[in-house]
Formats: structure tokens, C-alpha cells, sequence
């Protein structure tokens, strides 16, 4: 009977739901408090560079189609004179003594530029870093809502952890009063000491309880610690004060920049096969010493070309395309797994907020009607009409019925914060 009585009350025994976490400290912070902490916390702020970096790759694939300019230098020996430049046959009269510019010694330095007039890829390019910046943003609004969506989870699961410890202290402060009466009955021999030990062995199994119960409430401090860079004593208070609205998933408008970004991957390496133009041109200074004079002699060399540039066949490009393609088909695949996958998390999120709902209301029954239960089991017990493992029962069936209510209670906030993922809304303005 003792054996059946204590396995009802570990069936009380409430396992809070923890979720992974991030640290600061406060007095008494409201839950917009921890929101704005969270904000700060490292994996808030990588999503914020993420954007950035997405935001400059951009801006490094658009630059790719403005001039670049640079400056040369460099010196050249032959082992014969060589010219400076080419030589019109009229520019020189070696005859007259004139200095030929050829030089076996050369020196030169001056400006050479190149530009894209028409490259299909790098326009390509550019069209595919500004989807993975739309992704990033994207990715970054999803980053905060799952922190405060991890927030109100852990806050629900530590609000449930106190009403399963305040149920336990409520059930030992309950025994305890029995167990006074107990030791007087025994003292006297009216009972045999077995039945004070029946309660006192109760007791000890709510005390073992309770320090369970505090081990899961340092879990859930840590990680709200982690989430927010606030050390808190307790749970915060939650309100709920406006429902979510249905919106398109934010996870799948991700996924689906994801197929726009290996889209337009797959044509950019196609188009390595279109014909490029290019300008390119220099302004060149040349110096040496003229090989029939030995004198100093100096020639500008200025040349501005249009190339255009024709693939006839590179083995890699058609690889690297038969890749890109793989690749694609795999992000259409992946899009559409995760699709179905949300689609019925959301079918299963509506049929289980009834359900939820009305279980919290069966809770709160069952809580009233245990008690009242416990009341009436009270007094048969103290007029001897109620073995101690009957009346045991029924606290047993007063702490299973609280700790079903703060599961319930906290099953609620967990299928809430869910959803907020889901829709991608932010729980700041829904929840106080």
C-alpha cells in the first residue's frame, strides 16, 4: 500500500521544460527588461554582423564592375639594346648623330587601368548577394524572436518549478502537523510507531522532492542567465495581452532566398560561357640610355584597348555548372521539406490550443476538488474512521493535481512561444 501511495506522488512530481540559453544583473526586471538585455547578448550581436557581412559582400560584388587603377614600376635589362618603345622609321636620324631609343638598361613606370563593359557573371553575382542580405535580415528578425521565445519558455518552466515547490511545502507543512499529532498517539500506544513512520517517510520523500526541484531552478537560472546577462531570484510575470497573428514563416522565406541564392549561383557559372568586354589601357613613362649615343633618352607610350573575350571550351566551368545545378535542386528539396514540416506544426499548434486550454481548466478543477477531498479525508482520518495510508493518498492526489496544473499552465506558454517562432512575431507588445 506505502508502495502504490509513494508512486502517486512521484507521479506529482513535475519535470520543467528547460531550453538552451546566455548573463548581466538586476533588481527586479519586468519581462520587457529581459527582452531588451537579451539584445545584447553575443548571439543577437553575430546576427547583426551577419548582416553586415552579407550587406558588404554586396557592396564587393557591385565594386567588381568599377575601374581599377593602379600604379607600375619595374626595371628591365637585355642582353642587347632594346627599344623603349616601338620606333616609327622617321623618328630618328641615327645619321645626324640623333640617340636611337634602345636601351639595354630600361626603366618604366606609369598608370595602367582596366574596366568591365560587359560581364553577364558579375551582374549575376550581384543580384545573388543582394537575396543572401534579404536572407540575412531575414535571419536576423528569426534570431529575435527565438531569444524571446527561449526567454518566456524558461520564465514559464521556473514559474511552473515554483508552484511545484510551493505545492511540496504546502503537502510537508500538511504532514508535518499530522506527524506532531502521530508522535503523541504513539507515545501513548494508542497507535504502533510504523504509522508515524509511514508519514515521517513521506516526508522525507517531499523534502528529496523539493531539493530536485531546486536543482532544475538553478538549470533554468543559468540559462536565462545566458539569454539575458540577468541573474534573477524568481519568475517574472507574464500577461498575455494580444494573440499572434498568422504570417508567412519566416524559416521558409530563408529557405526560399536560399533557392534564389543557388539560383542565381547556377546561372552565374552558365554565363561564364557568355562573351565579356573589357577596356583596359596605360599611360607608361620610359627611360634608358641610348646604346649609339650613351646618352639619357626618354619616350611616353600611351595604349588604350577594347577585348572581347569569347569561352570556347574550359572542362572546369562545365563542372563547376553541373555542381551548382546539383546544389540548386538540393535547395528546392530542402524548401520543400521544411514547408511540409511547418505546415503541420501549424496544423498541430491549432488542434492543440483547445486542448491546452481546456486542460488547464480540468487542472484547476481538479486542484479545487482534491483539496476539498483532502478536507473531508481530514476529518475521517482524525476520528479514526481512515487508515494513514488512505489519508495519504489523498495528499498524494492533492500534490499530483497541483503539480498537473502548473504542467498544464506551463505546456501553455510553451506551445505559445512556439508559435511566435513559427510566424516569426516578437513577443515584446503580445506578452507583459
Amino acid at each position: 500500500m506505502r508502495r502504490s501511495m509513494l508512486c502517486m506522488l512521484l507521479l506529482g512530481l513535475f519535470v520543467g521544460g528547460i531550453a538552451p540559453a546566455q548573463a548581466i544583473d538586476t533588481g527586479r526586471p519586468t519581462l520587457a527588461d529581459l527582452f531588451q538585455q537579451a539584445r545584447s547578448r553575443p548571439d543577437i550581436q553575430d546576427a547583426e554582423l551577419a548582416t553586415a557581412e552579407a550587406s558588404a559582400a554586396q557592396e564587393q560584388a557591385t565594386a567588381s564592375l568599377y575601374p581599377k587603377i593602379f600604379g607600375i614600376g619595374r626595371v628591365e635589362r637585355y642582353n642587347s639594346p632594346t627599344n623603349l618603345r616601338p620606333l616609327p622609321p622617321t623618328e630618328v636620324n641615327p645619321a645626324k648623330g640623333d640617340a636611337v631609343p634602345f636601351s639595354d638598361t630600361i626603366t618604366r613606370y606609369g598608370l595602367v587601368f582596366q574596366m568591365p563593359l560587359y560581364v553577364q557573371p558579375l551582374y549575376t553575382l550581384s543580384r545573388k548577394t543582394a537575396v543572401l542580405l534579404e536572407k540575412a535580415n531575414i535571419q536576423r528578425q528569426i534570431e529575435l524572436v527565438r531569444k524571446e521565445a527561449a526567454i518566456v519558455s524558461l520564465n514559464s518552466s521556473l514559474y511552473a518549478l515554483e508552484g511545484l515547490e510551493a505545492a511540496l511545502v504546502s503537502r510537508e507543512k500538511s504532514l508535518q502537523e499530522m506527524l506532531k499529532t502521530l508522535r503523541i498517539r504513539v507515545d501513548s500506544g494508542k497507535i504502533p510507531e510504523s504509522e508515524w513512520m509511514k508519514v515521517d517517510r513521506l516526508i522525507l520523500d517531499i523534502q528529496r522532492q523539493r531539493v530536485d526541484v531546486e536543482r532544475r531552478k538553478s538549470q533554468v537560472f543559468r540559462d536565462l542567465f545566458q539569454h539575458t546577462g540577468v541573474t534573477l531570484t524568481g519568475s517574472v510575470p507574464m500577461t498575455l495581452i494580444s494573440s499572434i497573428r498568422t504570417a508567412p514563416y519566416p524559416a521558409l522565406l530563408a529557405a526560399a532566398k536560399d533557392v534564389d541564392a543557388a539560383r542565381f549561383e547556377a546561372r552565374r557559372v552558365r554565363e561564364q560561357f557568355y562573351p565579356s568586354l573589357s577596356i583596359e589601357g596605360s599611360l607608361l613613362e620610359n627611360d634608358g640610355t641610348a646604346y649609339n649615343t650613351d646618352t639619357h633618352v626618354h619616350r611616353s607610350y600611351d595604349s588604350v584597348a577594347v577585348m572581347l573575350k569569347v569561352p570556347l571550351f574550359e572542362k572546369e566551368i562545365w563542372s563547376a555548372g553541373r555542381v551548382a545545378e546539383i546544389r540548386e535542386a538540393r535547395s528546392r528539396q530542402g524548401y520543400e521539406k521544411l514547408r511540409i514540416e511547418l505546415e503541420a506544426l501549424d496544423a498541430e499548434l491549432e488542434r492543440r490550443f483547445p486542448l491546452l486550454d481546456s486542460a488547464v481548466r480540468l487542472a484547476e478543477q481538479s486542484v479545487t476538488r482534491a483539496g476539498e477531498l483532502l478536507d473531508i479525508a481530514r476529518v475521517a482520518y482524525s476520528v479514526e474512521r481512515m487508515t494513514t495510508e488512505e489519508y495519504l493518498r489523498y495528499e498524494a492526489d492533492v500534490l499530483s493535481a497541483e503539480a498537473e496544473r502548473c504542467r498544464s499552465i506551463d505546456d501553455r506558454w510553451q506551445a505559445l512561444a512556439q508559435k511566435a517562432v513559427l510566424y516569426g512575431q516578437l513577443l515584446e507588445g503580445i506578452i507583459q
